[in-house]
């Protein structure tokens, strides 16, 4: 039996048989008030003792990652869980990773950790390259095909060939720049215009051939992720203040002061802007006149939107939030029980939760069709077709979830 079979059979036990209610993160009561359910749950496939310490969703994939150095794939719409690689035995700190999507149509992932870069097929986690990097790195990397873009604790901004490193383990250093500082800002790259940011105040809009087309002025710099829109480049700034810049000039919009510096990057959905102030709240802006809509102290973190309201985690992690968008205002409180993480997701009203002991759940609204054994086949049978460029075909979905056993999951697979 393969590590995949082996891995699709827990996750269909756990889906035909969910966890009693009382040992569950979020009670089904408390969800079906709010007009949500558990759309799937799965058990991330990491060794004994490792526990998640970072969560990102990119694209129809969610990662996530151990401080000991291991990783792990589940596809966000079914909760298959499609691979798990120890990757630098808990040497060096992760940073979020990024996708690649090669000029061939290979869809890849990059890990970046301190020191070093690891290629993996992103459907199945097969190694494509690995190697060091030669610079003291400070940043995440954002990713085009057969380049990796990446800041320095020195300053300098690179943009490395990495594909050399499949034959030699070696990349090729295409270009660097002098940036105003350190750079600890994820850049990002739109396939023509590249935008990077400094910790010393400056934000810097580049070409793929390293020439300066513009650079704006912010005030204290940035340690954040940019955040890139159809509006604008969002940054938000350790001297308490958010900006919206023009992507075509680096001019600035607005910019919305706030309470205290910011740390992490903004989250938008529909046309507001959700900044997480830490100890001082969550706070919404809206985008196109950069006015502040309302402010909400109980509130952290931003984790989904479901048309006019607004998930988000407490202040105290301990509850999920349900705000109203148009004025801030708790309508319910969600208990939680031994949450882990939680990743934003802008683009619809699923939550993607994982507690302390490795499971992940997925919440959707109740209207949306749970997941079915042929929703999974699907999902476990075109991860490699996505890596030869082709499009996943849409989920399937019955009004009543498959009872999933492991003779279903065996027969599925002896079928291949």
């Amino acid at each position: 039996m393969t590590l995949v079979s082996q891995i699709a059979i827990a996750l269909s036990l756990q889906l035909s048989a969910p966890p009693a209610d009382s040992a569950a993160m979020l009670l089904d009561s408390d969800l079906q008030a709010v007009g949500m359910r558990r759309h799937w749950q799965s058990e991330l496939p990491l060794p004994v003792g490792e526990q998640a310490a970072g969560m990102n969703l990119l694209d129809e994939f969610l990662y996530v990652w151990t401080v000991q150095g291991s990783a792990a794939c589940i596809h966000a719409e079914t909760g298959l869980a499609l691979w798990a690689q120890n990757l630098n035995e808990g040497r060096y700190r992760f940073f979020p990773p990024t996708h690649l999507r090669t000029s061939d149509g290979q869809a890849l992932v990059a890990f970046v950790s301190t020191n070093a870069v690891h290629v993996l097929e992103a459907g199945t986690g097969l190694g494509v390259a690995e190697f060091r990097l030669p610079f003291a790195h400070g940043s995440p990397a954002t990713g085009d095909g057969d380049y990796l873009y990446m800041g320095s604790t020195d300053g300098h901004f690179y943009c490395l060939d990495w594909t050399q490193a499949r034959h030699n383990g070696k990349p090729i250093q295409y270009w660097r720049v002098l940036l105003g500082g350190p750079i600890r800002s994820t850049p990002l790259f739109d396939g023509q215009a590249l935008v990077a940011a400094d910790s010393t105040g400056h934000v810097y809009g580049f070409d793929s051939a390293r020439f300066l087309h513009w650079k704006t002025n912010i005030a204290g710099g940035t340690e954040a992720a940019l955040l890139s829109h159809e509006s604008g480049i969002y940054v938000a700034a350790r001297q308490r203040t958010v900006y919206r810049l023009a992507p075509d000039d680096g001019s600035i919009r607005w910019g919305r002061q706030l309470p205290v510096p910011l740390k992490e990057a903004p989250v938008i959905a529909g046309r507001t802007l959700y900044q997480d102030c830490g100890s001082a709240g969550l706070f919404a802006v809206d985008i196109d006149s950069g006015d502040m809509t309302w402010a909400q102290a109980k509130a952290g973190p931003f984790v989904a939107r479901k048309a006019d309201r607004v998930f988000a985690l407490a202040a105290n992690g301990e509850q999920i939030l349900w705000l109203d968008n148009d004025s801030g205002s708790v309508i319910r409180a969600l208990p939680l029980r031994d949450l882990s993480l939680a990743t934003a997701n802008a683009g619809s009203e699923a939550m993607y939760l994982v507690s302390k002991q490795n499971q992940v759940v997925c919440v959707r609204a109740e209207d949306v069709p749970p997941v079915t054994l042929a929703a999974l086949s699907a999902a476990r049978a075109n991860r490699n077709a996505n890596n030869a460029g082709e499009e996943l075909p849409p989920v399937q979905t019955s009004d009543e979830p498959t009872r999933f056993t492991k003779i279903d999951i065996l027969k599925s697979e002896n079928q291949k």
